[in-house]
């Protein structure tokens, strides 16, 4: 059962006053939606976030694949870049050897993340622990980092 209640809220800044409904449940007095219509019309429902110990909460884990492997999640383009610097049959090793000689890079410019599709690549324990001491946002940029200093050190490598 429902029980509702009007309420003014006053103009403060670029806020427009309003006059909203909201609307609560009877027995457990918590606010189920608020209705507005002066400011523009919409209904706004309002839930109940579960505890940690909820056993209807549902834990969403994307640093690890199904069976625990630590993952990073990088654009087409990074992952691409990484085959091309590697090879198409590069391993967690070889990853991690890279991560290691790109760590002692500094700097944190980054472009934009832009919304091409990313790809997940699978980390070795170590390799997702020396991945996050790279400075930068996500993992993807992180990596962007590490193939930069690999391509510098190729390129010197091969001068």
């Amino acid at each position: 059962m429902l029980t509702a209640e009007w309420v003014k809220n006053e103009q403060t800044g670029q806020r427009k006053p309003s006059t909203n409904l909201w609307i609560y449940d009877r027995e457990t007095g918590q606010k189920r939606y608020s209705v507005t219509t002066v400011a523009g019309a919409k209904i706004q429902p309002y839930f109940q976030v579960p505890t940690i110990d909820d056993p209807n909460l549902v834990h969403i884990d994307l640093r690890h694949d199904d069976a625990g492997n630590p993952v990073a999640w990088v654009k087409k383009k990074t992952a691409e870049r990484l085959e091309r610097l590697l090879g198409s049959g590069w391993t967690v090793t070889d990853l991690e050897n890279a991560i290691a000689l790109a760590r002692a890079s500094k700097g944190d410019a980054h472009e934009g993340v832009d919304l091409e599709h990313a790809r997940q690549i699978t980390l070795s324990a170590p390799s997702r622990d020396l991945l996050d001491l790279v400075a930068g946002p996500t993992d993807d940029v992180r990596m962007d980092q590490v193939l930069d200093q690999l391509e510098e050190e190729r390129s010197a490598s091969n001068s």
